[in-house]
């Protein structure tokens, strides 16, 4: 290569081309036309069905908790949680993620990274604003049925939704592109502007954007679109300065997830985004003292040791906390689905604190060191994530009790054992063992393989204990009192525990 072909610009046409004849490639017509079927649906579809459900959802419980004074600042809350989460979780899994094949080959090349990244970005757009989108027409059209909104008050909370999610995508990428201590930084930015926007006076706060408040929402709503629509500009050259180790991780992570997912391995597939260790690595995770306290010392390090994980379970803790506080405030399906909802977020928030009881089974059959065998490892793994757990689903159980002016506190009672219930229940996944090979076996039907179905309730077996071990105190609750569904706790805790114990030994022998 002589001196001056170096410096020339090289051409990518034959890779143009035989890309853009892949197999399952879409023309430009192609997009636009499913661009077309998308926004026929969401007016055909999605519109009656938003209807229906703001109908449903009219009701006098669901309509005092919406019109409650504190829901409003709880929104913007939400949407500040929902950005500095976004940051957290680029840190895993960042919007802009292609194939490892093709990180290596288009987004590795020396042609500026956005051609390859701008479109997984953009389509990565899609959840951010199909939820907030979503969420926000049926609340406003809930509000709008109860007559306490007009259709103006929706369609600024619609702009105002969309501004939010185009924000909330800026901040997905600055996760991704941020290196720990950068991320840190802006999380808490971000927590502290919503908070001295929460300060501000109602009528020029965000609060007015909630739909039937009197205030300047529509200049709110104006400000985040233009907002939003600046941050996704401004990300499209952030692009180019992505780290390509950082696109090559998140590439082969997210491939390795998709494909156990794909198997039925979800289990495996939520382990493939496990974070790393990176920070206080050289914090002393044994020392002396009681061995409670040892144990409860060796988990918090490590929850230290990997913040931006722990930080993600803490918000998903408060969440779960405040959804199962809910059918105290909102009787009927409404209330009883939310309960369902706030089970899983909280078993899920749980697993980044329970890896000393995962630890602990991984222990079995291993020399018995110092005498603390496999129970006595599971019993001192469990005291400091039930304490976490109790104290971050209490600050999101709190302010849903503080909306029911008169209510019994009966269900803030029961929580301590209803999150200690999970924690036994964790211990009882983690001595899951592989899956049988029977189950494998075909079932050949005249619909198709059926073997399908017994492996899904297999690995789907975790999610049914979160909802046994939750909701029925919380069903003999309104019944019984409080006596009634501590029982109730203490009764499905303890059957979680003989059911743990019997997988020990199954995996022992």
């Amino acid at each position: 290569m002589s001196g001056d072909d170096r410096h020339t610009p090289a051409d990518f046409s034959a890779v143009d081309e035989v890309w853009a004849q892949r197999d399952g490639a879409r023309s430009r017509l192609d997009v636009a036309y499913l661009v077309y079927v998308v926004l026929l649906s969401a007016g055909v579809l999605g519109a009656p069905a938003t209807r229906l459900a703001a109908q449903a959802l009219a009701r006098p419980d669901v309509l005092e908790l919406l019109r409650h004074e504190s829901t409003p600042p709880l929104s913007v809350l939400a949407a500040g949680l929902a950005a500095a989460g976004a940051v957290v979780l680029g840190a895993t899994r960042g919007p802009a993620v292609l194939s490892p094949f093709f990180t290596a080959t288009l987004a590795s090349g020396p042609r500026p990274r956005r051609t390859a990244l701008l479109r997984p970005f953009l389509r990565a757009l899609l959840l951010p604003t199909g939820l907030l989108l979503a969420l926000a027409a049926l609340l406003g059209t809930t509000l709008w049925t109860a007559g306490d909104a007009t259709g103006g008050d929706v369609v600024v909370s619609l702009v105002a939704a969309l501004g939010t999610a185009l924000l909330v995508q800026a901040a997905w990428l600055l996760g991704q592109l941020l290196h720990s201590s950068a991320r840190g930084a802006t999380v808490v930015f971000i927590l502290a502007f919503t908070a001295a926007t929460l300060r501000l006076p109602f009528r020029c706060s965000p609060t007015a954007l909630w739909p039937g408040a009197a205030g300047s929402g529509t200049a709110w709503a104006i400000g985040l679109l233009v907002a939003g629509l600046a941050g996704l500009c401004a990300c499209v050259p952030l692009l180019d300065r992505l780290s390509g180790r950082v696109l090559v991780e998140q590439a082969a992570r997210w491939d390795a997830a998709a494909t156990m997912a794909t198997s039925g391995d979800l289990t495996g597939a939520g382990a493939a985004f496990r974070a790393l260790p990176t920070t206080g690595r050289r914090l002393p995770v044994i020392g002396a003292g009681p061995l409670p306290v040892v144990y409860a010392r060796r988990d918090v390090l490590a929850w230290l040791r990997t913040p931006e994980r722990s930080f993600v379970g803490l918000l998903g803790a408060v969440a779960g906390g405040a959804l199962l506080m809910l059918p105290s405030v909102m009787t009927g399906p409404t209330g009883w689905a939310a309960a369902a909802g706030g089970a899983l977020v909280l078993w899920t928030a749980s697993g980044g604190f329970t890896d000393g009881i995962r630890h602990a089974v991984a222990t079995l059959g291993s020399p018995v060191l110092f005498g603390q065998g496999v129970r006595a490892q599971l019993l001192g793994h469990a005291i400091a994530p039930c304490f976490v757990l109790v104290l971050a689903a209490s600050g999101g159980a709190v302010p849903v009790l503080a909306q029911a002016a008169g209510q019994s506190l009966a269900p803030f009672g029961v929580l301590p054992l209803l999150v200690a219930s999970l924690v036994v229940g964790r211990a009882w996944a983690a001595a899951k063992g592989p899956m049988p090979l029977r189950l494998a076996v075909p079932m050949p039907t005249p619909q198709g393989d059926a073997s399908v179905i017994p492996q899904l309730m297999w690995h789907s077996d975790s999610l049914w204990m979160a909802l046994l071990l939750v909701l029925p105190p919380l069903a003999v609750l309104p019944v019984g009192g409080l006596a009634l569904a501590a029982v109730t706790a203490l009764a499905l805790g303890s059957l979680a525990l003989v059911l743990t114990e019997q997988r020990l030994r199954q995996l022992r022998g």
